[in-house]
């Protein structure tokens, strides 16, 4: 039913449209898919969203300063899932389906999310309509963090580590909950700080929305994104408000130091489980004492430097760490097939010198627009504060993931 409404409104009220469609993205894993190969919610949305966005404003791209970016990652993609094909056509993925079109799957749900960035930049150049796009992400972000405690407490989608639950939420992933839900935590925020803006109603939403994704964060136990979570908010408070920053940092000090037994269960016993030593033996010196899943990541670390060796130019292929990790890791130790849980390690396994170029390029053009915009003189100055706090999370948290490529 809100497919239907979201395509009516792209027609009839095309910002609306738009702003449904980030609020309900969540959502889109539980959606039904047609019976078309590859033809689903987003799709659809996004390719309507693109046709109507060419039929009001032509088909013609942003300034490259931003355009540039969105494109080449696009492009490096598209490079790196035809380097991908050769040994792909050997292969199969885990539900049995050529390897091939599982790539070209992920290919296709990555270029069709990053071209949301094209009808976002022509429909969203007015105050109003931003305002509206900004209370929709505000949805989306309480939408995300209820159904992420409701997992929690119900057990909707168990998935256990040091002996408890998670929260995993819509996408069925507590890394991916939490990376979902920290960066879009600055515009509550946001929204409160210009609260002149909102009515009573609206504040307390905010309040609320920003209260339980910080709950939903603590649940998803990822410490990946608890590390994120921690460093963005440090650059938020550095640029809007440097004395609550100063107290901010001592009290968490003061708690860490001394305050543990004060800390939630949960949070204590995943701290304590970072400090153990994992029982997997990887024939990786670095990895040796160390907690299991810390372990696994630098061992991941040494398969992607051996893979870039082995390509280091345009890389392996799109998703060749996920498939051939266990062919070049087999020697340390790994012998399942499984993600790099770091981005640049992905990049420069998968994508070699050109995606680790386009991901330097890509992420220089979002700190530099954020520092632009906190600098000018415009009345939402303080978007680039959001920006550069919520590309914080992002790249910190895909130290440890790469939720950021799905």
């Amino acid at each position: 039913v809100l497919v239907l409404v979201v395509v009516a409104l792209l027609f009839w009220r095309p910002v609306w449209g738009i702003a449904l469609l980030a609020a309900i993205f969540p959502m889109d894993p539980w959606a039904l898919r047609l019976p078309v190969p590859g033809m689903n919610t987003e799709t659809i949305l996004v390719g309507v969203a693109l046709a109507v966005t060419v039929l009001r404003f032509g088909a013609r791209l942003p300034p490259l300063r931003y355009s540039g970016p969105v494109i080449a990652f696009l492009a490096v993609m598209a490079i790196s899932f035809v380097v991908s094909i050769p040994w792909a056509n050997g292969l199969r993925a885990v539900d049995g389906s050529p390897a091939v079109w599982f790539i070209f799957k992920h290919l296709k749900s990555m270029t069709f999310t990053t071209l949301l960035f094209f009808p976002a930049y022509w429909w969203l150049r007015e105050p109003e309509d931003r305002q509206r796009v900004l209370v929709a992400l505000c949805f989306a972000l309480f939408l995300s963090s209820v159904v992420g405690i409701a997992d929690y407490v119900f057990h909707i989608n168990p998935r256990v580590v040091a002996g408890r639950e998670r929260a995993n939420g819509l996408i069925a992933n507590a890394n991916g909950l939490a990376e979902s839900i920290g960066p879009l935590m600055f515009v509550p925020l946001y929204l409160l700080m210009r609260r002149r803006n909102l009515n009573r109603g609206m504040r307390i939403f905010a309040a609320a929305s920003y209260g339980l994704a910080a709950v939903a964060m603590v649940l998803s136990l990822s410490r990946g994104n608890w590390l994120a979570f921690f460093a963005a908010h440090g650059v938020f408070l550095l640029l809007v408000n440097r004395r609550l920053l100063a107290v901010s940092v001592v009290a968490t000090a003061i708690l860490v130091s001394v305050g543990t037994p004060l800390l939630p269960e949960i949070v204590r016993d995943r701290i304590e489980h970072t400090t153990t030593t994992g029982s997997t033996v990887y024939q990786v010196p670095l990895a040796v004492n160390l907690e299991g899943s810390t372990a696994s990541r630098v061992v991941f670390a040494r398969i992607g430097l051996d893979m870039y060796l082995a390509s280091p130019v345009w890389g392996n292929g799109l998703d060749s760490f996920a498939f051939r990790s266990a062919e070049f890791g087999a020697k340390y130790g790994v012998l399942v097939p499984n993600e790099a849980h770091n981005l640049i390690v992905t990049m420069a396994a998968e994508a070699g010198v050109i995606g680790l170029a386009m991901l330097a390029w890509l992420t220089f053009g979002i700190f530099r627009c954020g520092r632009v915009l906190w600098r000018s003189d415009s009345t939402e100055y303080l978007l680039g504060a959001v920006l550069l706090a919520a590309a914080t999370h992002d790249f910190v948290a895909n130290l440890s993931g790469t939720s950021l490529l799905h």
